[in-house]
């Protein structure tokens, strides 16, 4: 049994796909699983940096669909019955190609969302989405064999949508930092931060409108926003930003790697206001360095409550300012110490380890190999 992933591309500015796709393939060679990712050129140069196989195919035209005649030919001279294709994402050809080949080659096919059935993400750009469903999008994602989902707020989307198939529930997985963040007692200034991609989606401008109406209360507090996005997009923010006076509010770019982990080690408290997300990575990356989190309800984060280690609220900006305002007042102590609470639920429950043997049962249970997991929902 060979393994296909497709994805449109890895690209940092793509979020948190970028990340948790390719995490993915990896550990799963770790497990022995002959697999091979596929997707479309990339302007990230450390794509050959995996220990799996990774394939590189031109775009054609139009361009802005995913169209590549070099993916659709390779897939389809290369997987066999008995093979598995898992699609990532939605709404582009690389989402499509699969399922066609899947369905020519008599291999099964898996469908990952995203969070790209979301009620908010079907209100986006629908003119777009109906002409890529007609093209194909929607007979591949009723006919799946299976749909992964990360969280029980996604499998109710994706049943909404029609979907009447087996679902699995597997989160994402995180990598942990070998040491948490740590509190710096010297420090005289804490530090409230958002880091995701910088997108209408992510509730970026609720979030300055609450910081707005409680900065003054809090001198010793400022917030920094991080992240890669549009350029126009990153403009209006910075434009918000520079009519808030004296409001000790930034906008500091995208990070990665080791500046990225360094952001999180001098952070206090996270905070993701989105309005829709089927996982949130990013709150799993705070979680795992020791910080607590405020994240909407537009997030699958219910559990950071049940492992008091943050906040989940509606995604309204006087819940915010009152959620803030209260946060804001705890002593640095009390917030590391919900912020290691919510590590040692990350150690427990989201190691790549597990999600990436969920993963292949799953594959292993579409081909027959063993009995249907607990974690795969047939109603």
């Amino acid at each position: 049994m060979k393994i296909f992933q497709t994805i449109a591309g890895i690209d940092k500015i793509s979020g948190g796909p970028s990340y948790t796709i390719p995490s993915l393939c990896s550990n799963l060679h770790r497990l022995g699983a002959n697999i091979e990712l596929h997707l479309l050129s990339c302007k990230d140069s450390n794509v050959h940096e995996y220990d799996f196989d990774i394939t590189l195919h031109r775009r054609g035209f139009p361009g802005r669909l995913g169209t590549s005649n070099d993916m659709k030919i390779s897939l389809l001279n290369n997987v066999k019955k008995g093979d598995i294709i898992h699609a990532h994402g939605l709404w582009l050809m690389p989402n499509i190609y699969p399922y066609n080949i899947a369905k020519s080659n008599e291999a099964k096919f898996i469908l990952s969302p995203r969070g790209m059935l979301s009620k908010w993400s079907l209100n986006r750009s629908r003119v777009a989405k109906i002409f890529m469903g007609k093209l194909g999008q929607y007979s591949a994602i009723l006919n799946s064999h299976c749909i992964h989902v990360t969280a029980e707020s996604e499998y109710d989307d994706v049943r909404a949508f029609g979907y009447k198939g087996p679902i699995c529930i597997i989160p994402n997985g995180i990598d942990l930092p070998d040491k948490p963040a740590v509190i710096n007692k010297e420090k005289t200034i804490k530090k409230l931060i958002f880091i995701s991609r910088v997108h209408p989606k992510k509730g970026i401008e609720l979030l300055l409108d609450a910081w707005t109406k409680i900065y003054q209360a809090h001198p010793d507090w400022e917030l920094d926003i991080c992240g890669p996005g549009d350029s126009d997009y990153i403009s209006k923010i910075i434009k918000i930003i520079d009519t808030i006076p004296n409001s000790r509010v930034r906008y500091v770019g995208p990070l990665y790697g080791g500046d990225k982990h360094e952001f999180y080690n001098n952070a206090n408290l996270f905070v993701l206001p989105t309005h829709s997300e089927n996982f949130g990575v990013v709150v799993a990356e705070a979680l795992s360095n020791a910080i607590p989190v405020i994240v909407s309800k537009g997030a699958p984060w219910e559990g950071v409550i049940d492992n008091n280690c943050g906040w989940w609220i509606n995604n309204t900006v006087d819940e915010l300012v009152n959620t803030l305002s209260h946060a804001l007042t705890l002593p640095p102590q009390v917030l590391y110490d919900m912020g290691m609470k919510g590590r040692l639920w990350m150690e427990n429950d989201f190691s790549w380890i597990t999600i990436s043997k969920n993963m292949l049962s799953t594959y292993q249970w579409l081909n027959n190999m063993i009995d249907k997991p607990d974690f795969v929902l047939t109603e």
